[in-house]
C-alpha cells in the first residue's frame, strides 16, 4: 500500500536559511519540490546562491569527481566500512573546499606510480609467459649453432588456427624463395607453438606476410632480443620468480596508502556530498525581499514531528503549514508494505511504481508469484535446494537490501515447491516410495491408469489460475477507476467482468455442468457486456473482446513448463536405468538434475514475471508514480 503523503511548506527569515537546510537534511523525511516549475508561485523570485556559493559549487563539484576516482582504485578486498571516520569528522568539515582539493590530488599523485608500476609488472609477467611457453616448445627443435645470417620469428596458433600451417608454410617458401623454414611444436593448450627461421634479407616480407593474415608475433622483450632461445628461458624462468613478490610489495604499498588515509576520504566524501546536495537543493526554493519558501512532501504522521523541530529550534521564526493538493499535483510514491510483502516490492519496482492514490500490486504478487513458481517446480528435492540457496544468499549479502530480498524470494518459491512436490508426489522426479498427496495431479506418474486426466486437471488448474487472476485484476481496475472518478473507465471494467461471467455460464451449459436455463442466463450476460463495451470504447473496443480470453490461455504456459520439468527428471531416470557403470550413471543424473534446476529457476522467474507484468498488471496498474526521493544526508541514503 501508499503511504500517506501531505503536502508542505516552510516558511522563514532569509537568515535562518541555511541553518533550515542543514536541520532538514539532518532530519532526512522532505521530499523537496522545484517551486517554480510547480507554478503555483509563479510571482515568487527562486532562490540564487551567494557569490561565495557560486565560487564554491565547481570546486565541490570537481572535489567530488577527483574522490570518484580515488575510490575506483580501492582493492576489490579492501573493507573500508571497518574504518572509524568518526576521529576525523570535524577536522574535515572544517578544511576549504580548496584545501581539500589539493589533499585529494596529492594522494592521487602519490597513488598513481603505485598503479602504473602494477600495470607494468602485469604486462611484463603476460608478455614472459608467452615467450616463455614459445621457447620452451621450439627449444628441443632448433639447429645447433643456426646462422648469423638468418633470422626467427615466433607466433602461437590456437587449436582453431592448426589447419592453416601447411598454407603458411607454402606462402613463406614463395616470400622467401625457399629459403625458409618452419617448425612447430603442440601446446599444453592445444595450441601449436611455430618458429620461423629465414634469412634477414627476407625480414620484412615475412613480417608482411604475418600481418596480412592476422597472425600476431610473440616479440620477445627488448632486454632478451639477440639473446639466443636457451639463455633467454633461463633469464626469463629468473625473472618470473622474482615479479610475484614485486607484485604483492606493490599491493601492500597500495592497502597501507589507503589504510592510511581512507578515515579522511570517506569523511570528505561524505560532507562533500552533502554540502553540494544543499547547493543543488537552493535552486528549487523561492524567496521575497526578507523570507525564503521552501515547499516539499513528506510522510503525513511525519508532520507534526517537523513542526516541532522547527518549533524548537527556531523559536517560530520558522513556520510549518500543510498545503492543500490541487488537482493535477502528483504527490511522490513511497510504498509501505509488511513482511513478507515488502521483499517483493523490488519486482514491482522494476515494471514501474504505481501512481499516488492507485492500487499497489505488491501484496498480490507476493500471494501469486511464489504460487505459480511452485505449481510449476512442484519438487520436494529441488525446493529444499532453493531453499538453502535462498539463507546462503540472504545471509552472504544481508546488508544489500536488494540481495537480501532475493534471498528471501527465493526460500519462499523453495518452501511452496516443495509443498507442490507433495501434492505430486515428487523428489528429484517421480520416486514410487512417495505417493503424491493429490494423486489427481500426480503429473509425472504418467504410467498410472487415468494419466490423460492427470494431464487435463493439471491443464485445467492453470487455467483455473488464469481465470482467478485475470478476474482479480479486472476487480482492482474497477475500485481503481471508481476511486480516480473515471466512469467510462469502470463501465469498461464491470463489461469485462461480465463478458467472462457470460462466456463461462455458456461454457458449463454446453459442458453439461449447467441446467438448460443458464443458456439463456449465460446469453443474456453476454449480450448485456457487449453493449456495454460498445458504450463505453465504442464499436471497435469489441475486437479487444478475444484478448481477454487470449489472456487466460496465457497461463497454459505454466502447465507446459511443469511438464517440461517432469520430462527432465524421467530422461535422468531412464540414463540411471540404462547405464550399468554407477559413477557415470551418477554423474549422468547429477548434471541432468542440476540442468534441469538452473533451466527451471530463470524461465519460471521470467514466466511468472511476464503473467504479472503482461496479464494481470494491464487490468488495473496506473503507471507514472515518481520515487519519494527525502532531502538527507549521505550516510542515511
Amino acid at each position: 500500500m501508499h503511504t500517506s503523503m501531505s503536502r508542505v511548506e516552510i516558511i522563514g527569515s532569509k537568515r535562518h536559511y541555511n541553518r533550515v537546510l542543514e536541520s532538514l537534511q539532518s532530519w532526512g523525511k522532505l521530499h523537496m519540490e522545484h517551486i517554480l516549475d510547480s507554478g503555483t508561485r509563479a510571482s515568487l523570485k527562486g532562490v540564487e546562491l551567494s557569490a561565495q556559493e557560486r565560487k564554491e559549487k565547481p570546486f565541490r563539484e570537481a572535489l567530488e569527481k577527483l574522490l570518484c576516482d580515488l575510490f575506483s582504485y580501492l582493492p576489490s578486498d579492501f573493507n573500508h566500512n571497518n574504518h572509524c571516520k568518526g576521529k576525523v569528522e570535524q577536522k574535515v568539515i572544517e578544511m576549504p573546499v580548496e584545501e581539500a582539493l589539493e589533499w585529494v590530488r596529492g594522494l592521487l599523485y602519490e597513488l598513481r606510480p603505485l598503479l602504473r608500476r602494477k600495470e607494468e609488472i602485469a604486462g611484463e609477467v603476460s608478455v614472459l609467459r608467452g615467450y616463455e611457453q614459445l621457447a620452451t616448445a621450439i627449444l628441443p627443435l632448433l639447429p645447433e649453432g643456426p646462422p648469423k645470417i638468418w633470422g626467427y620469428t615466433g607466433i602461437i596458433l590456437n587449436k582453431n588456427q592448426k589447419e592453416v600451417l601447411p598454407l603458411l608454410k607454402q606462402e613463406l617458401n614463395r616470400v622467401t624463395g625457399g629459403r625458409s623454414v618452419l617448425l612447430s611444436s603442440p601446446l599444453k593448450a592445444e595450441g601449436v607453438a611455430v618458429l620461423i627461421g629465414y634469412r634477414q634479407v627476407y625480414t620484412e616480407e615475412v613480417k608482411g606476410l604475418l600481418a596480412s593474415k592476422g597472425v600476431p608475433e610473440i616479440r620477445p622483450p627488448e632486454a632478451l632480443k639477440g639473446i639466443p632461445f636457451q639463455e633467454a628461458l633461463r633469464i626469463i624462468k629468473y625473472r618470473l620468480q622474482g615479479l610475484p613478490n614485486e607484485l604483492k610489495e606493490i599491493d601492500l604499498k597500495i592497502k597501507e596508502f589507503f589504510l592510511r588515509n581512507i578515515p579522511t576520504a570517506l569523511a570528505l566524501r561524505t560532507v562533500n556530498k552533502d554540502r553540494l546536495s544543499q547547493l543543488e537543493v537552493t535552486s528549487r526554493m523561492a524567496q521575497t525581499k526578507y523570507a525564503f519558501l521552501i515547499e516539499g512532501w513528506l510522510p503525513s504522521k511525519e508532520l507534526r514531528r517537523l513542526q516541532d523541530l522547527l518549533q524548537k529550534e527556531f523559536r517560530g521564526e520558522v513556520v510549518t503549514n500543510r498545503l492543500p493538493i490541487q488537482d493535477g499535483m502528483e504527490a511522490p510514491v513511497r510504498l509501505r508494505n509488511s513482511r513478507p510483502f515488502t521483499i517483493f516490492e523490488s519486482l514491482v519496482g522494476f515494471f514501474s511504481l504505481p501512481k499516488y492514490g492507485t492500487i499497489d500490486p505488491t501484496p498480490h504478487m507476493s500471494f501469486f508469484f511464489p504460487i505459480f513458481f511452485g505449481f510449476i517446480l512442484g519438487d520436494i528435492g529441488y525446493g529444499l535446494i532453493l531453499v538453502a540457496m535462498g539463507i546462503g544468499l540472504f545471509l552472504r549479502f544481508r546488508k544489500n537490501q536488494l540481495l537480501a530480498d532475493v534471498g528471501l524470494i527465493t526460500i519462499i518459491c523453495g518452501l511452496i515447491s516443495a509443498l507442490f512436490g507433495v501434492v505430486y508426489g515428487e523428489f528429484f522426479g517421480i520416486r514410487p516410495w512417495l505417493h503424491p498427496l493429490i494423486p489427481q495431479l500426480a503429473r509425472g506418474h504418467l504410467h498410472m491408469e487415468h494419466s490423460s486426466e492427470v494431464v487435463m486437471n493439471y491443464l485445467g488448474l492453470s487455467l483455473a489460475f488464469g481465470v482467478l487472476h485475470i478476474v482479480l485484476g479486472l476487480i482492482l481496475g474497477i475500485y481503481n477507476s471508481f476511486s480516480m472518478h473515471h466512469l467510462r473507465h469502470v463501465l469498461e471494467g464491470v463489461a469485462k467482468l461480465f463478458t467472462l461471467v457470460g462466456a463461462f455460464l455458456l461454457l458449463g451449459r454446453y459442458s453439461g455442468f449447467l441446467p438448460p436455463l443458464f443458456l439463456y442466463v449465460g446469453g443474456g450476460v453476454l449480450g448485456a457486456s457487449l453493449i456495454g463495451w460498445g458504450v463505453a470504447g465504442g464499436l471497435l473496443s469489441l475486437i479487444e473482446v478475444t484478448s481477454l480470453f487470449t489472456n487466460i490461455l496465457s497461463y497454459t504456459r505454466l502447465m507446459a513448463l511443469g511438464m517440461a520439468s517432469v520430462a527432465f527428471t524421467l530422461m535422468a531416470d531412464v540414463f540411471q536405468a540404462q547405464l550399468k557403470n554407477v559413477f557415470l550413471a551418477t554423474g549422468v543424473v547429477v548434471v541432468v538434475h542440476s540442468a534441469n534446476l538452473a533451466l527451471h529457476i530463470f524461465a519460471p522467474t521470467i514466466q511468472c514475471l511476464r503473467l504479472h507484468y503482461v496479464e494481470f498488471f494491464s487490468k488495473f496498474f496506473v503507471l507514472g508514480g515518481r520515487a519519494y526521493e527525502p532531502f538527507q544526508k549521505t550516510e542515511r541514503r
